[in-house]
Order: structure tokens, then sequence, then C-alpha cells
């Protein structure tokens, strides 16, 4: 996460504002092979938290928003 910080200066909020630089890279190759900017930017918490379970739930919805570009989850 390149930035982080709460929306409003009070113990609860319902968005932190957030940017994330993600990249995947092929060991083998060492070769970028995806990569995500999000650009700083309020992340919803469906919901007034506190600090370190605000943080906990933006982090959740930052990973789920940058690896839906990836598309649906295949087992196999």
């Amino acid at each position: 996460m390149r930035r982080r910080e709460f929306a409003y200066p009070t113990l609860r909020t319902n968005e932190i504002i957030a940017s994330l630089d993600a990249v995947l890279v092929d060991p083998t190759m060492s070769k970028v092979v995806w990569e995500s900017h999000r650009p700083l930017k309020p992340v919803q918490l469906h919901g007034e938290l506190f600090g370190d379970q605000a943080n906990v739930v933006a982090a959740q919805e930052l990973m789920q928003e940058v690896f839906a570009s990836l598309g649906p989850r295949h087992s196999g």
C-alpha cells in the first residue's frame, strides 16, 4: 500500500483514503506478468469502524478491488 490515511481526524470512520501499487512477477524469468495501480481515493467501509478494525477491512476491500481485474478464481 503506497499511502493510507483516515478520511476524518476521529477514532471512528466509514472510509479510509488509500492508494496501492501491486506487481506480480514470474520468479523464474524475473518478468512482470501483471501490475495494477490504484490512485489515491476513498475505500468505503460499509459502516463506522475503529482504527485497526478499519485498517483490516480497508485492506480486504483493496485486495478484492485490485485483484478483481485478474478475473474469477478457478479451482483445479
